[in-house]
């Protein structure tokens, strides 16, 4: 299906447009091991923040970006964690970003990807 992008707080994501109804509210969730975090500019739908805190949890650390208001978090290899107050932008397959009625709380189906 086509991929557009979802307009979030702080910028927008990747995602099927064509599993959500045009206009609806809906609510943009993803695991902070699918965001991808860098600190130069990217091309695409990315989101735009600042670095508040970066927790070490095993191999990994978790960064928490403030996205205009939004904290997301992202998971980047231990010691590549940029300091507090750093900007950062914040990229995203389409295929990881769900999206949820924001009435009803449910996942909108992704749509199947069709291969070959």
């Amino acid at each position: 299906g086509p991929v557009g992008a979802v307009t979030v707080t702080g910028g927008s994501l990747p995602a099927a447009t064509d599993s959500a109804p045009v206009g609806a509210e809906v609510i943009v969730g993803i695991r902070p091991e699918y965001l991808t975090l860098s600190t130069g500019d990217v091309t695409g739908p990315s989101l735009r923040g600042q670095v508040v805190v970066a927790e070490i949890i095993g191999t990994q650390s978790l960064v928490s970006v403030d996205c205009d208001g939004t904290l997301v978090g992202v998971t980047v290899a231990e010691e590549d964690e940029p300091a507090p107050g750093t900007p950062v932008v914040l990229t995203a397959p389409a295929s990881r970003v769900l999206l949820y009625d924001r009435e009803s709380g449910d996942l909108l189906a992704r749509q199947p990807v069709t291969v070959g």
